[in-house]
């Protein structure tokens, strides 16, 4: 009987594991609300075609994205790379930017911004929407419906895009944000007017507007993410991208903060244990003054929201194992 729970409290934990919510052909990016995902790396849903015209949406909703290669434009093993070239997003992707509320993500390679007044990467005909780097003060800016309206403006804009996850966030009458590997640059309210764009199209052939490089993956959600559920999908794409300035501290940032919670009872019993025999402090000190040096990653806001956001598809299945476990002990001890 004791054997037949240890193995039910094993089936528990499993199952947990794969009733948490994720998207089939990324499981670490954010699933809620995904309607559009083009990934660089997996351009067909089952692996990487060189020669493929079709982006496949790997969200699992089938709206896909048809492209021309030629010697201007193809895949890497991670990327479709574009030379001033401008693309068509299907119409599912300029229904939802017409939404009460959108996110939209745009991760980027090595980029070469060769613009003369802007670097235009998404963006509308009829210019309610536009996610663009203006030239003149390098910065990015993202503009609705009213182009005289206000908007976020993000300084250092070409270094901030390069080889980053670009995040836009809005909510009709609520908050317009711009992120940058998962830390908010700015925010402002929105102006209250629905979006209206009539089309939606990837990149600008115009000469003013055009700029060359890797598109790692294109998301698009029919809801505002949180700013803990940005930062994941952020450090998500910087390890799988190889790519980031911020978000890849989130990744460190685990380890460092474990440490003093597992080092701290050796630590603490060295002078009991160890001090009559070796009377060596020198020696412990790497191992005591490890957390001091690592305390900026601990501290860093990013790491804090990327743990959190975790927490919230983790922590379920965490619980759950960790009870299989104290479980199956408890079954062993009694068995003893």
């Amino acid at each position: 009987m004791k054997r037949i729970l240890a193995i039910m409290l094993s089936l528990l934990t499993i199952a947990a594991i794969f009733a948490l919510p994720m998207n089939a052909a990324d499981p670490a990016v954010i699933a809620d609300g995904l309607v559009i995902h083009y990934d660089g790396a997996n351009n067909t849903g089952a692996g990487q075609d060189m020669k493929t015209t079709v982006w496949k949406d790997v969200s699992g909703n089938n709206h896909d994205f048809t492209i021309a290669i030629d010697d201007y434009i193809k895949w890497t093993d991670n990327a479709l790379h574009v030379d001033g070239a401008m693309f068509s997003f299907p119409d599912k992707a300029l229904e939802v930017v017409n939404g009460a509320a959108w996110t939209v993500e745009l991760t980027l390679g090595q980029i070469e911004l060769l613009g003369s007044s802007y670097d235009t990467f998404i963006y509308s005909d009829n210019d309610n929407f536009s996610i663009f780097r203006r030239t003149n003060n390098d910065s990015i800016e993202f503009k609705g419906h009213d182009a005289k309206a206000e908007r976020v403006v993000i300084p250092d804009g070409y270094n901030l895009m390069n080889q980053s996850t670009v995040t836009v966030t809005y909510t009709l009458g609520g908050m317009v944000r711009i992120y940058v590997d998962g830390q908010m640059m700015g925010e402002m309210p929105q102006n209250g007017k629905a979006m209206e764009a009539d089309t939606l199209s990837l990149g600008h052939i115009d000469m003013k507007r055009i700029w060359n490089g890797d598109i790692h993956s294109i998301r698009f959600y029919d809801r505002e993410l949180s700013a803990l559920e940005v930062a994941l999908n952020a450090e998500v794409d910087a390890i799988k991208y190889n790519i980031g300035k911020f978000a890849p501290e989130t990744t460190a940032a685990p380890e460092t903060t474990a440490a003093p919670e597992t080092q701290a009872p050796e630590t603490t019993a060295a002078p009991e244990t160890q001090a009559p025999e070796t009377q060596a402090p020198e020696t412990q000190a790497p191992e005591t003054q490890a957390p001091e040096t690592q305390a900026p990653t601990t501290n860093a806001p990013a790491t804090e929201k990327v743990e959190e956001q975790k927490g919230c598809g983790g922590f379920v299945a965490g619980s759950v194992a960790i009870i299989a476990i104290l479980g199956t002990a408890l079954i062993v001890k009694k068995r003893d």
